[in-house]
This record gives structure tokens, C-alpha cells and sequence, in this order.
């Protein structure tokens, strides 16, 4: 179990990675980094805050 347990923090580590490098690509623009992962916007968003991953890395919109 705990092996199990390791393995879905990898995967969660992994896919907010993916997020975060497709967010900083789109410039914290939702839509366009959920089209190009596959997913539903609203989707997107839920796993945001799952893994508490920020829209913006430092945690404000750029030029702010």
C-alpha cells in the first residue's frame, strides 16, 4: 500500500509539472492550457487546486 501511495505522488508531482509548464506557456490562460492537455476547462481548474498549483507562478497576473 504504501509503494501505491508513492507512485500517485509521483503522479501528481508529474502532472503539476505538466500544468504549470502548459500555464506559464499560454500565459495563465486556462482555455488554451486545457485544449492543448485534452481537457475540460472546468477540469483543469479542479486539478489546479487538487495539487495547489498557482495560474501564475509568483502568484500575480504578468505586468501586475
Amino acid at each position: 500500500f504504501e509503494r501505491l501511495e508513492q507512485q500517485r505522488a509521483e503522479l501528481d508531482r508529474e502532472e503539476a509539472r505538466l500544468i504549470r509548464a502548459s500555464l506559464q506557456k499560454w500565459g495563465g490562460v486556462i482555455s488554451r492550457a486545457a485544449n492543448e492537455m485534452g481537457m475540460k476547462r472546468t477540469s483543469l481548474i479542479s486539478r489546479m487546486k487538487c495539487l495547489d498549483v498557482p495560474r501564475w507562478p509568483d502568484g500575480s497576473p504578468p505586468g501586475r
